[in-house]
């Protein structure tokens, strides 16, 4: 190899190494049977789990390669116990409740607990056990608005509203509530500060207020170590972190041009992954994670689909087992914690939508590129140059589930050989004749 070409191929290198999208994270897409936004999340294990959204549960005993409708009726917030137990809400009083793992949903009225002359949805169901559980409901009262907490004791078959006098300090409609054990929550919601109990709710004291006035996300890995995302000044969201029980707040991450919509969740004090949507750079969703409790993150993936993709909430149920869900019911899921280089092992279906790092690469003067497809799709591989003019077109046609190869030998669609240089592979996926995903990487090319 001639001196010039090594060098070239040392920047080529070096680009690559730097470059957010080096390698490929094992962050796949997912498609649930409807276009609604998905609304909440939960899994029991690695593969049995549901989603919410407008138009009803939908349930997965494969990781979410695929999903069953089990329930039409609008959910906004699930609560899940283990494999048999989950709980709903949605409009009007009426929480779902399945005991059997969803085969059956038995459907609980609690508008006669709530004091309110009529309930318009019930905003939020969060259990800590089998029989200890919280609600959140938005009606009226009279002629005004009002929000109502509850509480049951006895699986739901009966409520306290507002324990602990909160109806005077909680006026928000879409609450954050979390319990360590059952004397120990804290509180919050959309338009209001923080709260904290220590006797089960019966009474409860304030937490240091900070940011503004929008909360998104709530999570406390322990009594003293807590995060919550807030909206800030301009179009900027932030990630909070306080270790002193609430005490006292810390920015952790700062997102500009932000959309309101920052999710996260932690595994334990240290890791941990949040989803922000951002106009920067065009519309796309981020996947940022830390190892070191929020002291240095990184930008572990970006999802940027032909449509607007936004997401609603973050869960896991350890360090690698992750699912984000959002809009046109769509699910981003890893099963390896997002990292690089991380392969699927044995003939198992593919989880979701995944474009590979084409191999070699550099390459000259054939490369491989695989990607994977959960479900009969229509895919179109495509390369382009770093301008962003169409060179070549490798595949376009309805595939199988499965994982694809196809090959680029450098030619553009003249079978002209194409010069040294870094091109873009795309990767576009269409399920229910609506598109699902666009994924892209890097193809080096070096003569």
């Amino acid at each position: 190899m001639t001196f010039p070409r090594l060098l070239a191929a040392i920047a080529v290198i070096l680009f690559l190494l730097l470059s957010p999208t080096n390698g490929y994270t094992q962050w796949v897409v997912q498609q649930v049977p409807t276009t609604e936004r998905l609304t909440d999340v939960y899994f029991a294990d690695t593969r049995e789990g549901w989603v919410s959204s407008w138009s009803g549960i939908f349930h997965t005993i494969d990781g979410g390669v695929t999903w069953i409708q089990e329930s039409a009726s609008p959910t906004f917030s699930l609560s899940g116990i283990n494999a048999n137990e989950c709980w709903g809400a949605g409009l009007q009083d009426t929480i779902l409740h399945t005991t059997d793992g969803g085969t059956t949903w038995l459907s609980l009225n609690v508008g006669r607990f709530l004091n309110l002359d009529s309930v318009r949805v019930l905003t939020k169901v969060y259990f800590f056990d089998d029989h200890f559980g919280w609600i959140g409901a938005l009606g009226w009262k009279g002629s005004r608005d009002l929000s109502v907490f509850a509480k049951t004791s006895d699986a739901g078959i009966t409520w306290v509203p507002n324990p602990g006098s909160i109806h005077v300090q909680i006026s928000s409609p879409y609450p954050l509530i979390q319990f360590i054990d059952h004397d120990y929550g804290v509180l919050t919601g959309y338009w209001s500060p923080f709260y904290r109990t220590r006797d089960g709710g019966e009474s409860w004291d304030s937490l240091s207020y900070f940011g503004y006035t929008k909360r998104m996300d709530l999570q406390f890995t322990s009594k003293q170590n807590g995060w919550a995302s807030s909206d800030g000044p301009g179009l900027m969201t932030s990630l909070f972190n306080t270790t002193d029980s609430g005490s006292h707040w810390e920015a952790k991450l700062n997102f500009q041009c932000s959309d309101l919509s920052t999710y996260f969740r932690f595994a334990d004090s240290l890791d941990g992954w949040v989803a922000q949507s951002t106009c920067l750079n065009g519309s796309h969703t981020e996947i940022w994670h830390t190892s070191d409790g929020g002291s240095n993150w990184d930008l572990q993936y970006s999802y940027a689909p032909s449509f607007y993709f936004r997401a609603s909430k973050v869960f896991l149920i350890d360090k690698l087992h992750s699912w984000i869900v959002g809009e046109h019911g769509i699910v981003l899921r890893t099963t390896n914690g997002g990292m690089v280089g991380v392969k699927r092992a044995g003939n198992e279906l593919p989880l979701g939508y995944e474009l590979s790092q084409n191999y070699p690469n550099p390459f000259n003067p054939v490369t491989t590129i695989s990607f994977a497809v959960p479900s009969q799709s229509r895919v179109k591989i495509t390369i382009f140059n770093s301008l962003g003019s169409r060179i070549k077109l490798l595949i376009d046609e309805d595939l199988e589930p499965g994982v694809h190869t196809v090959r680029w030998s450098g030619c553009n669609e003249a079978n002209l050989l194409m010069a040294s240089s870094v091109y873009l592979c795309e990767m576009m996926a269409w399920a229910f004749d609506k598109p699902v995903v666009r994924a892209v990487r890097k193809i080096v090319l070096l003569r």
